[in-house]
């Protein structure tokens, strides 16, 4: 799930981006912004930015400059601090919901909260899986004055039917980083269907990123996950966490970037059905218990995560040795935004479904 699907020609484009190469830069960003527009069909303004938390944080300041005087921002507290983060730095106040039983944000959760402050509401698609509450709370949102962001973070190429997940939100985000469908080194996309002439006003906004920090962040992936020879056996290097902290400052996609994002585009689809194969092989490894649930195995998936829910904290724990014996890696997801400290955030008991999950979750 972590291995970029990267075949030669994006090792080759970033081969020449490290030895210099770097020439047609804005050239390669407007051709990717095309390319997803035509992907979701229909018409908008996309903006290539330096990683999701950038697209988020550039939807929120075209929506402050519509003068509304709202200033609150919805987001379930099961969620990633990149959801926080672009809140905090356009000056505005993030209130958090519970989920449901599926990690994602429900109507019910969404519903109080709603109110004539609420400048956004931001519905995630956790770990790939469909949050099957979304037409009801698009309806809400709108009801209420409010804008939706649809986070696509770890959904990208999700469909029902025809219609890929995102393609008619007001706007909807989308990350290319590690661990994501489409994996750069970096590198988000805001797609917005409303406030278009803002939206390229601020995407005029957006500053460049120091090549040299794309530069390092290619060359750790490559050598983490694509040496060969005895080169394999070398213990990796420390992950130079600067390099990739730099990409959530405020800029523009990087020109390697785009060029990586758009040699995989046309390999969605495999991509999809490689991630479906290995879940399915990691969930065919786990014991036959009655007391796991793989999150999302009965509803629409992309497969981003494959995300266990056991029945106590000790039975994850129990469960992710026996995967780490079987060959498999995991992971704890997150810690809630409420419990971190890091804003406002009401009290614990504002949060049952999440408070009772989460140390029950990995993946």
């Amino acid at each position: 799930f972590l291995v970029p699907h990267w075949d030669e020609a994006e090792i080759q484009a970033g081969q020449e981006w490290a030895g210099g190469c770097q020439e047609h830069v804005l050239d390669d960003v407007e051709a990717i912004e095309r390319r997803f527009l035509d992907l979701l069909g229909g018409d908008g303004v996309a903006v290539a930015t330096s990683s999701g938390r950038t697209a988020l944080q550039l939807a929120l300041r075209v929506l402050t400059q519509e003068g509304s005087g709202r200033d609150e921002v919805i987001i379930p507290s099961y969620s990633c601090r990149g959801l926080l983060d672009p809140i905090l730095a356009c000056g505005l106040r993030p209130v958090f919901t519970d989920i449901g039983e599926d990690l994602n944000m429900t109507g019910a959760c969404l519903a109080p909260k709603l109110g004539p402050k609420t400048l956004a509401a931001v519905v995630v698609h956790l770990g790939g899986h469909y949050a099957r509450d979304l037409p009801a709370m698009d309806r809400m949102i709108r009801a209420s004055g409010a804008v939706l962001i649809e986070d696509m973070c770890q959904a990208l190429g999700g469909r029902t039917g025809e219609s890929y997940w995102g393609a008619t939100a007001p706007m909807s985000i989308y990350s290319f980083g590690l661990g994501k469908n489409l994996t750069a080194t970096a590198g988000g996309m805001l797609v917005a269907r409303i406030a278009l002439e803002a939206t390229r006003a601020e995407r005029a906004r957006l500053g460049q990123e120091d090549p040299s920090s794309v530069r390092t962040r290619f060359v750790h992936i490559r050598d983490v996950h694509f040496r060969s020879g005895l080169a394999r056996l070398l213990p990796a290097a420390p992950m130079p966490s600067e390099a990739f902290a730099s990409a959530y400052a405020y800029n523009r996609m990087s020109g390697l970037d785009a060029r990586l994002v758009q040699r995989q585009l046309a390999k969605l689809p495999r991509i999809l059905e490689g991630r479906a194969r290995n879940a399915q092989r990691i969930v065919a490894t786990l014991p036959d218990l009655p007391d796991i649930e793989v999150i999302g195995r009965q509803g629409p998936h992309v497969w981003t995560k494959c995300t266990i829910h056991a029945r106590s904290a000790n039975a994850a724990k129990q469960i992710r040795r026996f995967l780490n014996r079987a060959g498999v890696e995991t992971e704890p997801m997150y810690t809630p935004l409420h419990l971190r400290g890091l804003a406002e955030a009401g009290q614990p008991s504002d949060f049952p479904v999440t408070e009772r999950l989460y140390p029950c979750v990995f993946n």
